[in-house]
């Protein structure tokens, strides 16, 4: 079926009769599964048992929801961490599709010209995820590459599905584990980072960004892209054969550390210096290699935050890690997209007070990121606050990181490792504010 939203009504009408079709018979099993397991196991397991179902239904609608449903999985501020269990299985790597479909492709993105700029192409690709996969490939000169190239299709078919999702999410939260839980929004929220990951263009400045922000940084590295086999369907860029999953088990626990802490430290430094987030930094994302150095690829989900929005946060962290919790909530408070009336701020700043004083009290070890970010977006939530995009990617980029650099350094000092980061951002916006007031 084609899904080139240009071909007219049929195209629409014949993909919204597989969505409809997929939700009522995820409906009808949810509705009786869950009744059995909620019997059986309580409420949690009936948590559970909806993320293991959603995700199936992501699964039988494509790329597209595959793609929604790993967006969501570490939505904290949205969906019940039963839930957001559930879904971790769309976290794995997607199946590639044939060769003969990315061939297409590449005639598409490269025309007339692809015979003159590779001398080969692996039919066998390296990586694969819902929107694109990787190929090895040598170019005319010799040079070896990674090709990432957009699977057919999948660009028409999330324009397409993007205007049939918020119908779906209307009858989502009809479900009895799923009233009261923002669908509709998140459906809006995230279908819009779907589209921005489809912009090759962008994904290729964004990577360039990235590698001369961190061009004399020891230790972390990002590829170099070939700007002339670049396209708004394929990118090119310096290819590795020796880079090794961090969380290979041949790895060993001091070298596990070693790699948390660059990453993380990686991770700080864009959030509090750059204003610049790679904000996928999940373990198909981080590799190291054969120099030791950490790899970071992928730079398709990316938060360029602005000046006055990564001062914000810095301010935000600066008060939750030195006990301010009267200024912490004043940030909140005033950089929300949208609050209720001022009469509603005392009970809010009475419990952002006593949320930051309980995490800036926590010993090395025990603070957690994924905890931390539920709470602080759910006090915003119960009191009607909205925060902006860019401040909740940036909590859910560190919130994706936790997950990794906990599995290699269990009791890893996130606090710890952000003063000094938090210290110097914080006292050079003081010393260019005196400067400007000089």
């Amino acid at each position: 079926m084609t899904t080139d939203p240009d071909t007219g009504s049929v195209t629409k009408f014949n993909r919204a009769v597989i969505i409809g079709f997929w939700t009522t018979i995820f409906a009808i099993r949810s509705a009786a599964e869950l009744a059995v397991v909620t019997w059986r196991g309580g409420r949690a397991a009936r948590y559970r048992r909806s993320g293991q179902l959603l995700s199936l239904y992501f699964e039988r609608l494509g790329p597209t929801f595959v793609k929604f449903g790993q967006a969501i999985s570490t939505r904290t501020d949205l969906l019940h961490p039963e839930i957001l269990a559930g879904l971790q299985r769309l976290q794995e790597h997607a199946s590639p599709v044939a060769f003969r479909e990315i061939e297409a492709g590449l005639r598409a993105a490269y025309g007339d010209r692809l015979a003159t700029l590779f001398r080969e192409i692996d039919p066998v690709a390296v990586g694969s995820g819902a929107i694109a996969q990787v190929h090895r490939a040598v170019c005319a000169d010799g040079r070896i590459v990674a090709l990432k190239i957009c699977k057919p299709g999948v660009r028409a078919q999330l324009m397409l599905d993007a205007q049939l999702a918020l119908a779906i999410a209307g009858l989502i939260v009809r479900l009895p584990m799923m009233r009261n839980m923002p669908m509709v929004e998140a459906m809006s929220e995230t279908f819009g980072i779907l589209t921005a990951q489809t912009d090759f263009a962008g994904e290729a400045a964004s990577m360039r960004r990235l590698r001369e922000n961190f061009r004399h940084v020891d230790g972390v590295w990002f590829p170099e892209i070939i700007e002339h086999l670049c396209t708004n369907t394929a990118i090119a860029m310096e290819y590795l054969d020796d880079l090794t999953r961090v969380d290979a088990v041949e790895i060993d626990v001091a070298e596990r550390r070693r790699i948390a802490l660059t990453g993380l430290r990686a991770l700080y430094r864009m959030i509090f210096d750059h204003g610049f987030v790679h904000a996928d930094l999940h373990p198909g994302n981080v590799f190291r290699s054969a120099d030791g150095s950490v790899a970071i690829l992928d730079a398709g989900l990316v938060s360029d935050v602005g000046e006055a929005t990564r001062q914000d946060f810095v301010a935000f962290f600066f008060a939750v890690v030195n006990n301010h919790g009267r200024e912490g909530a004043d940030i909140v408070w005033r950089t929300a997209v949208s609050r209720p009336s001022e009469s509603a701020r005392p009970a809010f700043e009475a419990e952002m007070t006593d949320f930051i004083a309980t995490e800036s009290t926590k010993k090395s070890g025990e603070f957690e990121v994924v905890g931390f970010v539920h709470r602080l977006l759910d006090i915003q939530r119960r009191h009607g606050l909205r925060a902006t995009p860019a401040f909740v990617t940036m909590v859910f980029a560190m919130a994706v990181y936790d997950g990794l650099c906990r599995y290699l350094f269990p009791g890893c000092d996130f606090q710890g490792e952000a003063r000094g980061y938090l210290i110097a951002a914080h006292y050079r916006r003081f010393a260019r504010d005196a400067t400007r007031a000089g």
